[in-house]
């Protein structure tokens, strides 16, 4: 429209933006950081990261008259801060090129973080690409969407999905039947099913590519099928966007524990990742402390591991992120009985509530399971430890089962199952329930206790390892949701393999057992 050069610059950080404004009245080298954050989340809301601050339960009305369109406060409401990212992860989303690239990292060096803004900085240069982030988990989807909403990053080219969200999605936009799918057996097999149907569909020609970009979060949790469908959704295969984000450590999921990663598998995903996998190592969740503790857990879960002989993943079975987070908890692990578990873990909430001054929707109970019941076997925890909180008075929300509730509108202690977790972190966790994985399930889907026989000799041997060395990520995942504090509350039996998982024989600076 006018007859000037424009020129385009790429800020090597954020900071860099308030260069050229020293004529000014207003010193910007010295602009609070809370402030200078919230003008970021404005400016360039793809280098900004939002966290959630402790709920507003000291906020009421006090007017009974509104007027149109006024909403009040009920004392529910949540508190939102903008947090900059720092220089290498600015730097790390600059670097976005076409093709098929693979990130790997541990819990808290911010994938998820990453992965949405590359997304949206894509978005912002190509507006009409069509974007797609997708995951296994629920929980971790409807995390992603907030914080789209949150962000101001809505956009109906950018589609946030489970990945099973999509398959379906698409089917019924093609008007392909699936109904039959509800024969053929357990919830797992029919969304293997209606993934089948869907990449037989897209081989056939009938489903065409429709994305420019596709970002995979928590990839180790997919199987090898799913990662082929997602790329073959690719419109252009060198000039699209194939962006796999994932932690070995965390393949919780027992199909994945064979000694290769699903991206592994040339059978499906017949892609080259040397030179296009790449690491991140700064740590910006789990205090210094936790981390450690973590390190250790996951040196002693290992020498286990080769101790009876299992396989291990070759490519990151070690912690190597370092934490930019001090500490001043140390990780608690505290000894107890069945019959106190739901005592002591409402002691706890309490006390991290009153000593640690942290709000109740600050604090996270994980557990294995809601339960474990047989003819032998009555194992409720969950049920005990709602029925604790509410003798007290004390509000809590579930992330998992038919009661769950979004994150969003989530208040209180949050309860969560450690898969419903994946991907969420909280500044407090209690890990309990862990009694549950004293068993194992070699026959008949009855259990069996663990033990070092099973998992050395005998005819089981094999599906006792495949189901400890399980359990040892799944301990591993629930752990590094804390970012503050972390509580593991053991009521296992004394002789359980599964106590040299959570009582490390190196790092014991790093814990405490009470």
């Amino acid at each position: 429209m006018y007859n000037i050069p424009l020129y385009f610059r790429n800020f090597s950080s954020n900071r860099e933006l308030f260069e050229g404004f020293n004529n000014y009245s207003i010193n910007f080298s010295t602009i609070e950081e809370k402030i200078y954050a919230n003008i970021m989340e404005r400016v360039v809301p793809e280098n900004v990261t939002l966290l959630v601050t402790v709920k507003k339960e000291d906020i009421h009305s006090q007017n009974n008259i509104f007027t149109q369109g006024f909403i009040p406060l009920n004392g529910k409401e949540k508190e939102f801060k903008a947090l900059c990212l720092d220089d290498d992860q600015i730097n790390f989303i600059n670097n976005t090129k076409p093709g098929h690239w693979l990130t790997l990292a541990n819990p808290g060096t911010g994938k998820s973080v990453i992965l949405l803004s590359k997304a949206y900085r894509l978005l912002m240069f190509n507006k009409s690409y069509k974007i797609l982030i997708t995951c296994f988990n629920r929980n971790l989807c409807s995390h992603h969407t907030m914080f789209s909403e949150l962000s101001g990053l809505k956009n109906d080219n950018l589609h946030l999905l489970r990945f099973h969200q999509m398959v379906f999605i698409l089917l019924d936009e093609y008007h392909i039947n699936y109904s039959w799918i509800n024969e053929c057996g357990s919830t797992e097999q029919q969304l293997e099913k209606a993934a089948e149907i869907l990449n037989s569909h897209i081989d056939s020609g009938k489903i065409k590519p429709i994305f420019d970009a596709i970002f995979i979060d928590e990839v180790q949790l997919f199987d090898p099928l799913w990662i082929s469908i997602c790329y073959k959704l690719l419109k252009n295969k060198k000039e699209s966007y194939f962006d796999l984000y994932g932690d070995l450590n965390q393949c919780v999921r027992s199909a994945k524990l064979k000694g290769k990663a699903s991206w592994q598998d040339k059978k499906y995903v017949n892609l080259n990742w040397q030179g296009r996998t790449r690491y991140l190592n700064k740590n910006y969740r789990n205090s210094m402390i936790i981390n450690e503790y973590i390190k250790n857990m996951i040196f002693e879960f290992n020498q286990t591991l080769d101790g009876y002989g299992a396989e291990v993943l070759n490519d990151i079975v070690d912690l190597k992120s370092k934490s930019v987070k001090k500490g001043k908890h140390k990780v608690l692990v505290i000894d107890t009985s069945q019959s106190s578990l739901q005592k002591r873990v409402v002691s706890l909430v309490k006390q991290v509530h009153e000593k640690w001054k942290a709000d109740y929707n600050e604090i996270a109970i994980l557990f294995p399971a809601s339960q474990l019941e047989t003819k032998y076997i009555k194992y409720f925890p969950l049920n005990w430890i709602t029925e604790g909180l509410s003798n007290e008075g004390i509000e809590y929300s579930l992330l998992f089962g038919e009661q769950k509730v979004s994150l969003m509108n989530a208040g209180g202690v949050v309860l969560s199952t450690v898969d419903s977790a994946l991907g969420l972190d909280f500044k407090h966790v209690i890990l309990c329930g862990v009694n549950y994985w004293s068993y194992y399930w070699p026959y008949n889907a009855m259990p069996v206790k663990l033990s070092d026989e099973s998992l050395t000799e005998g005819k089981y041997k094999n599906v006792a390892i495949d189901y400890f060395t399980e359990i040892g990520r799944k301990v591993y995942s629930a752990c590094s949701r804390a970012k503050s504090g972390l509580i593991i509350i053991n009521d296992l039996d004394e002789s359980s393999p599964v106590q040299r998982i959570l009582k490390p024989k190196g790092g014991k600076e790093y814990y405490d057992e009470k």
